[in-house]
């Protein structure tokens, strides 16, 4: 939700800069999950050297299946940080979670206020 000043001039609370933040930082680490995965993909395909070398049996996991642990990491908390940036922002903000009466009473509201904007412009 945004603050309106005068005329159409609307402003974000920090509230709303956080909710954006949060989802620019999910964005990005869905895009480093993207790069895990074509790093996965190579190992997996033998392109990379370690993978081409083999490894002993009893040896620790090779790069590959690490890289396929950090992908499905990386892809779950992307996907919380976009979806979820509401929940996060309401327990950063320590916020109730609204309910429909509030939201239509908020709405309301909202149309009172164009209304008297209106009325305040024609006289």
């Amino acid at each position: 939700m945004s603050l309106r000043v005068g005329g159409n001039i609307m402003l974000m609370r920090p509230r709303d800069w956080f909710s954006v933040g949060v989802r620019l930082i999910g964005v990005w680490v869905f895009y480093r999950g993207f790069e895990y995965v074509l790093t996965f993909g190579a190992s997996w395909l033998s392109f990379s050297r370690n993978a081409a070398m083999g490894r002993p049996l009893g040896a620790p996991p090779a790069l590959g299946d690490l890289q396929f642990l950090f992908t499905a990491g990386y892809f779950g908390l992307a996907i919380y940080l976009v979806f979820g940036a509401d929940h996060l922002t309401r327990w950063a903000f320590r916020e109730k979670k609204r309910t429909a009466e509030a939201d239509r009473l908020a709405a309301l509201a909202a149309t009172e206020a164009q209304q008297a904007d209106k009325t305040r412009v024609q006289q």
